[in-house]
């Protein structure tokens, strides 16, 4: 009960680290409520060890209010063992509870602890808000950009293509666009009539300059659908090297045999290719 529960936090406070953690493990274990303001306390302590498992006692003791103190340690700790173990706490809660407070905390935490919370989130589906994902996808840290773009293949929907087309189009190094073709591509693939999945990044085409042009060839060709196949294969024969480069890239990411004769053709030519 309570008495021993408030024998062991004081006991705890005089001990070693090593035997500090134990007890707050135990303290977790027993699930005695009263115990959790001094093991959300802990959460903050100065040894790596007894964060951890003040984080994984906080979660047992109480699962909604554990979160708050859980992300506060990440606006400043950049440790991975703070943040794998905020991770497996938090893995252990209902999405109903964790995805409003890490939507929240998102710009406000560290780097790695962002990167972290958004590959956790993106593996909740549509249920997550875009715009903070679409949000992170600009931010000044390249490893945070390259998070946010691969979950927005999950947490988008058909009708947030305009602002995957955006992300698509503004990546400037090779593995955000290719992320960024990734989760377009994957967005397009849930909508149910196969020749509608290319519409709107057919519509940007149309509207677009020659070099994004090409970058949204290589987005068609993860795609499909026979509009996006004749757009690609006119490309193939561009008089533009960097052109054709990305149509004959797109035709062999192509998802069905569609494209087969198309590459065929390609093989056969005497034309070199810039391959």
């Amino acid at each position: 009960g309570e008495p021993a529960t408030r024998k062991w936090v004081d006991a705890a406070k005089g001990a070693r680290p090593e035997v500090r953690s134990e007890v707050l493990t135990m303290l977790g274990r027993r699930g005695d409520a009263s115990a959790y303001p001094a093991v959300a306390y802990a959460i903050n302590d100065a040894d790596s060890t007894i964060r951890a498992s003040a984080i994984d006692a906080v979660v047992r003791l109480s699962t909604g209010e554990a979160i708050p103190p859980c992300l506060s340690l990440l606006r400043r700790s950049q440790e991975g063992s703070d943040i794998t173990a905020v991770r497996k706490a938090l893995d252990r809660l209902p999405s109903a509870q964790v995805i409003p407070w890490v939507v929240e905390a998102l710009p406000h935490v560290t780097a790695p602890a962002s990167v972290m919370l958004t590959d956790l989130i993106g593996k909740y589906g549509t249920v997550v808000p875009v715009g903070p994902i679409v949000d992170l996808c600009r931010n000044n840290n390249a490893s945070v950009r390259l998070a946010a773009i691969k979950a927005l293949g999950t947490v988008a929907t058909d009708k947030d293509q305009s602002h995957l087309i955006a992300v698509l189009l503004a990546a400037q190094e090779e593995p955000e666009q290719s992320a960024a073709q990734k989760s377009l591509a994957s967005v397009c693939s849930r909508i149910g009539e196969p020749e509608n999945r290319a519409e709107k990044v057919l519509e940007a085409y149309g509207n677009a300059s020659l070099d994004q042009r090409r970058t949204l060839l290589r987005a068609l060709g993860r795609i499909g659908g026979k509009k996006a196949l004749a757009v690609i294969a006119e490309n193939v024969r561009s008089k533009d090297a960097d052109t054709r480069d990305a149509a004959v890239r797109a035709l062999a990411d192509w998802p069905t045999i569609e494209a087969y004769d198309s590459l065929l053709t390609i093989a056969k030519s005497k034309e070199k290719l810039n391959l």
